[in-house]
């Protein structure tokens, strides 16, 4: 995979002059050696090669480079970049898009690298050739068949931005709606390769506008179980009536009711009941004991008086409360309306 990808445009971005009226496919058309053609590209670079362009186009293992040119003589530029890069450039292959206007792509081995050059071109000539730019917008075609073949051949990733060079302002005016691509107008008449503009590459759209909040969702499944647990009553829920502001929200509870006897029975007759009797029961005759022991003392008569009166009434509680646990253990318990006894404590909740 290469980080650096870039495609220029051929004609007054590469070089000083422009080559189409001169090295078009109609001017060979008397003699259309390959040979001869790639050859007369290696002797143009050497004199028509822009100053500089060598820190930009670059062809090595991490720099890939490409064209995408409006000539229809492939083999011309491509003999003009192995003039530039000083190394021969082999063709492999030629693939042809699928749209209209028909565009193609010529691969080339280079000397001393593993990444093939990629030269975008017009596949026509004469009328046919002047109908098919009529129809294109742009270099987006070409730009777009480029990458599309570039991801095919998994030589960059999807996300991989390229910067794309030309020295027409149309050209870099259309390649703004192109996504991950950063344009850079070239001044043409210089004959240095200059940069006059450029535009930076947007993210996708998706990216940028519709790419989904990441959640944890373990974390907030933990937060609604934690908030449902707490505080939980099974009750009626909250009802809201039509047209109320949220002040007068107010829970539909059931009218309060009084404790039945029954109910006072069940719970005198529970075990906490029998442990509380109990206690009481001892602390009563250790109050009766210090009552009566008090007597004997004269100095503490009316305390000990008092003492004897509440540890007997004590006792008697007790004795009372003891006494009805133990029989009453021994029967069948009371029934209770247990759905009663929920919505009580509801309404008191």
């Amino acid at each position: 995979m290469f980080s650096i990808v870039s495609i220029f445009d051929f004609d007054q971005t590469l070089t000083k002059q422009h080559t189409f009226s001169w090295h078009g496919l109609e001017s060979y058309l008397s003699d259309l050696s390959p040979q001869v053609i790639y050859r007369e590209g290696i002797e143009n670079a050497h004199t028509n090669m822009k100053g500089g362009v060598l820190a930009y186009l670059k062809h090595d293992v991490e720099h890939l480079s490409a064209i995408a040119t409006y000539h229809n003589n492939p083999d011309f530029a491509a003999g003009f970049i192995a003039g530039l890069l000083g190394k021969e450039l082999i063709l492999s292959k030629t693939i042809y898009s699928k749209t209209n206007p028909i565009t193609a792509i010529n691969y080339y081995t280079v000397d001393g690298t593993k990444a093939p050059f990629l030269i975008s071109y017009i596949p026509a000539y004469h009328e046919h050739f002047k109908q098919r730019l009529r129809m294109l917008e742009g270099k987006n075609d070409q730009i777009m068949f480029l990458r599309s073949s570039l991801l095919e051949e998994r030589l960059i990733e999807d996300d991989t931005i390229i910067d794309f060079y030309d020295d027409s302002d149309n050209n870099f005016q259309h390649a703004k709606s192109l996504p991950l691509i950063n344009g850079h107008l070239i001044a043409a008449r210089n004959e240095t390769f200059t940069i006059i503009d450029s535009f930076l590459s947007e993210l996708p759209a998706r990216t940028r506008e519709e790419t989904p909040l990441m959640v944890d969702d373990e974390l907030i499944a933990e937060q609604d179980e934690t908030v449902t647990s707490i505080g939980h009553v099974d009750c009626e829920p909250l009802v809201v009536a039509e047209g109320s502001s949220c002040s007068e929200k107010h829970l539909d509870l059931p009218p309060p009711q009084p404790i039945s006897a029954d109910f006072f029975m069940h719970i005198m007759g529970s075990r906490d009941a029998k442990i509380i009797g109990g206690v009481l029961f001892i602390a009563g005759l250790a109050a009766l004991t210090a009552g009566i022991l008090g007597v004997v003392g004269i100095m503490a008569g009316i305390a000990a008086v008092t003492s004897v009166a509440i540890g007997a009434t004590a006792a008697a509680g007790g004795v009372g409360l003891f006494a009805y646990s133990f029989f009453s253990s021994r029967h069948t318990p009371i029934d209770v309306d247990e759905e009663a006894h929920v919505q009580l404590l509801c309404g008191a909740t």
